[in-house]
């Protein structure tokens, strides 16, 4: 972090080692077959697109269906099974954790994600994490259920960032993903945290972190 910056985080595949949108929309898609069979087309469409926009517009209609019938009070304890779960599981990546902690205790610290801003919250709560502003995706409560209202991901992150006013010329920015490069574009320095070296040559002004972490990381 550079002195007066400020530090960006993505959530999912940096301070976890599972995505937490995916792992949502499994425990509500494999408990009920309906939801699960109303979910095969944007699925498929999803795995056999290499096209960024079919492939988001494709995870918005699968949290759709995810969370049909389900309101905010629903949801709400569907977050706390969730975290319970990453907690159990040894799915959060605790170094990275650690530096979100130190990046709060120095100076603005943002999580940037395409996951939900409620549940990541509550991880952050969960963890005692403290000073840290959640720009993620929103929901929205319809006569079927809950969906994305935003969806926090590509230039939608980089505009949510730019609306709160955060100032990614001076900011330091973790990330594992090259759905990433527009708000690494716009960001002083990169840390890209992950194994592939492709990804790690197309984040502009990157560095390495790769956490070693232990066989439940992976």
């Amino acid at each position: 972090m550079r002195d007066g910056g400020v530090v960006v985080f993505d959530f999912d595949g940096v301070l976890t080692s599972r995505d937490t949108m995916v792992f949502v929309c499994r425990l509500r898609l494999l408990s009920d077959p309906r939801r699960l069979v109303a979910a095969v087309p944007s699925l498929l469409r999803r795995s056999f697109s290499r096209d960024a926009g079919v492939r988001q517009r494709s995870d918005r209609a699968l949290v759709a269906v995810a969370l049909r019938g389900l309101d905010r009070a629903g949801y709400e304890d569907l977050t706390r099974i969730v975290v319970s779960r990453f907690v159990d599981a040894g799915w959060l990546r605790h170094d990275l954790v650690a530096e979100l902690r130190s990046a709060a205790s120095r100076g603005r610290t943002v999580v940037a994600t395409a996951s939900e801003s409620m549940l990541v919250r509550a991880f952050l709560d969960v963890l005692d994490v403290r000073g840290v502003a959640v720009l993620g995706s929103e929901l929205e409560l319809t006569a079927r259920g809950l969906r994305f209202a935003v969806h926090n991901v590509g230039e939608q992150k980089l505009a949510t960032l730019r609306a709160a006013r955060v100032p990614l010329a001076a900011a330091t920015f973790y990330t594992d993903s090259v759905t990433d490069l527009p708000v690494a574009a716009a960001s002083s320095e990169t840390v890209y945290v992950g194994a592939d070296g492709e990804a790690l040559r197309r984040l502009p002004r990157s560095t390495l972190w790769y956490p070693a972490g232990s066989s439940s990381d992976r």
